[in-house]
């Protein structure tokens, strides 16, 4: 084959090759520019979403769900649980961490104890749950306090949560278990949840709870 061939042969694979890249570059431009717009209508529809501090509520009417009714009133079960809770000195996460939902489960026959205090180890910024390294130590009589006003209440499923308490060596287990006990002993009908942190990975401390007679163990992941 002669020279000016080979030069031809080139010059036309050059220019097929050169095309090509063009219209790859072309079509990855334009798919680039088409994932901006929807990004950017995305971001705008997201920052419309997320409320922030100071801004001002977003447009439209509101959910059914976005208010919920005041929850108490004289002669219901949450004025009864509230009263109770307050006799004997105990805590209910819902309050503490001021749960807008309080009325609905009170008032539904679910009741929520705090045991081992009001002051949680961890700072998770999320939860209005106050907050120490060095809270003061777990009342001893707790568990037959939180028997005590449950063998009154009229409910029929408790769920028994707590504060982190890393500074006691199994994280307060046994604390839980005592309790899970006593309450079986009063109301054998009653179904009890234990919502437990994760004991700072003690599996003793877990071995304790789950051997306690509770009927549900559970944990939020994110404490």
């Amino acid at each position: 084959m002669k020279v000016g061939h080979w030069k031809g042969l080139l010059l036309t694979f050059q220019s097929l090759f050169t095309q090509r890249y063009l219209n790859l570059t072309w079509g990855l431009c334009k798919n680039l520019v088409n994932r901006s717009r929807f990004r950017q209508q995305y971001i705008f529809m997201i920052e419309k979403a997320i409320p922030r501090v100071g801004a001002s509520m977003p447009e439209g009417r509101r959910p059914d769900w976005f208010r919920v009714p005041a929850p108490g009133g004289s002669h219901t079960k949450y004025d009864e649980l509230k009263s109770t809770v307050k006799d004997l000195g105990l805590h209910t996460v819902c309050e503490e961490a001021m749960c807008p939902n309080i009325g609905e489960c009170w008032n539904g026959g679910t009741g929520t104890i705090m045991l081992l205090g009001d002051t949680c180890t961890r700072g998770c910024r999320f939860c209005a749950v106050k907050t120490s390294s060095t809270p003061a130590p777990a009342d001893p009589f707790e568990p037959f306090k939180t028997a005590e006003a449950l063998s009154k209440w009229n409910i029929s499923y408790v769920v028994l949560t707590s504060v982190d308490r890393d500074d006691m060596e199994d994280g307060g287990a046994q604390h839980f278990a005592t309790t899970v006990e006593l309450i079986k002993k009063s109301r054998p009908d009653m179904l009890v949840e234990c919502l437990v942190s994760d004991f700072a990975g003690n599996f003793r401390s877990v071995n304790i709870l789950a051997n306690s007679g509770l009927d549900v163990y559970a944990h939020n992941i994110e404490t």
